[in-house]
């Protein structure tokens, strides 16, 4: 008898709190399937099949890596997959770090090398956006022509 085909029985002989834990844990289970297959069904749709990924789409599988997420309050650890733009996509913010860096007070460096870390790590196009959008927001509050010109570069680099 599998775990689903025992919830019912056990339902059946358990007091009120004892029901309560055991639909929290079986809710639990239910929504970390259900985002397990979610990271998949996106993972797919950047880089396509796995017996036969898109090489034009501009996105590749990078394996996966331990991350967390939150369901009814509480940590659980998942494996997540990791999916990676196109070298040439990465060269170009690699490049417009250090130009940005150079335009900046020192005391705003060490945000704009955060942010961008944040950028370089950005799972799908919208996460990228965002980020993008924070560091030139950033940038602005120190130095507008810096923030401009990351902008004007901005559809070249995500």
């Amino acid at each position: 008898m599998t775990a689903e085909e025992r919830i019912p029985e056990a339902l059946a002989q358990a007091n009120d709190e004892q029901a309560t834990s055991i639909f929290h844990d079986s809710l639990r289970r239910v929504v970390r399937i259900g985002l397990i297959n979610t990271m998949a069904a996106e993972v797919e749709m950047l880089c396509g099949p796995k017996v036969r990924p898109d090489e034009a789409g501009g996105f590749r599988r990078a394996g996966s890596e331990p991350g967390r997420v939150f369901v009814n309050g509480r940590k659980e650890r998942v494996t997540r997959p990791r999916v990676r733009t196109d070298a040439v996509q990465q060269e170009c913010l690699v490049h417009a770090q250090p130009v940005t860096l150079a335009k900046l007070p020192r005391k705003a460096r060490e945000e704009t090398v955060r942010l961008f870390r944040r950028l370089f790590v950005a799972q799908g196009a919208a996460a990228g956006e965002e980020a993008f959008a924070e560091i030139v927001q950033h940038v602005a509050r120190h130095n507008e022509e810096a923030a401009a010109c990351l902008r004007e570069r901005g559809k070249g680099l995500l």
